[in-house]
C-alpha cells in the first residue's frame, strides 16, 4: 500500500473547520459563564456548549482513528437533552418548571440512557450493527431536541410575558432556523432512504449562528436593563429637585406671610430654610448636627 499526502481540502474541512467551530463553542461557553454562570439558563447554555465543542472537536478522530467515539457519543447525547433544559429555562422558566424543577433533569436522563446504551453496545463487536441504531436514536433525540426548542421559541415570540421576552425569543427564533435547519435535514434524511453527505462547511458554520444570537439576546436584555436604570435614575433625581423647589417656595411664602401679618420676621421659618442648606452642603459622612 502506497502512502499518499491527506489533501489539503479535506485536511481543511475534516479537520480545521470543525476544530475552529468547537474552540469557538468553547469560548462562547466560557464567556457565557463569567456573565451568566451563576443562572440556571445559563448552566444549561454552558453545557450545551460544552457537548457542542466535544462533537466538533473529536469529530476528526471519530472519522479516523475512532478512539474518541465513545465521547464523541456521549456529548451528542448531552447536547439533546442540554438543549430541551435550555428552551424550559430560556427566555424565562416555564411556570410547571418553577414548581417542580425536577423536570429539569429528565432530559438529561434521557442522554444518560442513551449514550450508555451506545456504549454498551460499541464495545459488542460479535454484533457491530447494533451501535448504528443506538446511534440513530441519539441523531433522532438531537433531532427532536432542535424541533421542540423552535417551537418553545415561537411560542415564546408570540404569547412571552413581556416585551423583553417576546424580542429575545424571536432573536433566537431566526437564529435558530438559520443553524438547526441544515444538521435537522441532514440527520432526518436517512429516514426516508435518502443519503446526503456530510458537508461540514455547510452544516458547521451554520451552527456558529445560534450561540452567536443567544448572546446578542442576553446583550440587548443586559441593555434594557441599563435603560430601565438610568430612566429610574433620572426620574428621581427630577423627582427630588422637584421637591427640594417646592419645599424652598414654601419656606419662602411662609416667612413673607409671617412678615406680611406681624410685621416680624419669622425666624423660625429662616432657621429652617438655613438648617435644610447646611444639611443639603455637608458632607453625609460627618455626624448630623442640631439645627
Amino acid at each position: 500500500m502506497r502512502l499518499i499526502p491527506f489533501p489539503s481540502r479535506d485536511l481543511l474541512l475534516q479537520f480545521w473547520l470543525p476544530y475552529l467551530v468547537g474552540l469557538s463553542y468553547l469560548g462562547i461557553g466560557l464567556w457565557m459563564y463569567r456573565l451568566r454562570g451563576y443562572t440556571r439558563p445559563g448552566r444549561a447554555f454552558i453545557f450545551f456548549c460544552i457537548c457542542v465543542s466535544i462533537v466538533c472537536l473529536v469529530l476528526f478522530d471519530v472519522l479516523t482513528t475512532h478512539v474518541g467515539t465513545g465521547l464523541w457519543i456521549l456529548a451528542m447525547a448531552g447536547a439533546g437533552g442540554a438543549l430541551i433544559s435550555l428552551a424550559l429555562r430560556f427566555p424565562e422558566e416555564w411556570k410547571a418548571v418553577e414548581r417542580r424543577p425536577w423536570l429539569l433533569g429528565l432530559p438529561y436522563l434521557v442522554s444518560i440512557g442513551l449514550g450508555v446504551w451506545a456504549l454498551v453496545v460499541l464495545q459488542n463487536v460479535t454484533y457491530p450493527w447494533a451501535f448504528g441504531t443506538a446511534r440513530s436514536y441519539i441523531y433522532r433525540y438531537a433531532v427532536v431536541s432542535m424541533l421542540f426548542f423552535l417551537a418553545i421559541m415561537l411560542y415564546r415570540a408570540r404569547s412571552g410575558s413581556s416585551y423583553v421576552v417576546r424580542r429575545q425569543a424571536r432573536l433566537v427564533l431566526v437564529g435558530s432556523l438559520l443553524a438547526f435547519t441544515p444538521i435537522c435535514l441532514w440527520f432526518i434524511a436517512p429516514m426516508f432512504g435518502i443519503d446526503l453527505p456530510f458537508n461540514s462547511l455547510l452544516l458547521l458554520i451554520s451552527l456558529l449562528v445560534f450561540p452567536i444570537t443567544v448572546m446578542l439576546a442576553i446583550l440587548r436584555y443586559r441593555l434594557l436593563e441599563l435603560e430601565v436604570l438610568i430612566n429610574r435614575t433620572v426620574f428621581y433625581g427630577v423627582l427630588t429637585a422637584i421637591l427640594a423647589g417646592v419645599f424652598t417656595v414654601l419656606i419662602t411664602l411662609t416667612q413673607k406671610l409671617f412678615l406680611t401679618l406681624t410685621g416680624e420676621k419669622n425666624d423660625a421659618a429662616s432657621s429652617l430654610r438655613r438648617c435644610w442648606s447646611w444639611q443639603s452642603s455637608r458632607p453625609s459622612r460627618t455626624a448630623s448636627r442640631p439645627c
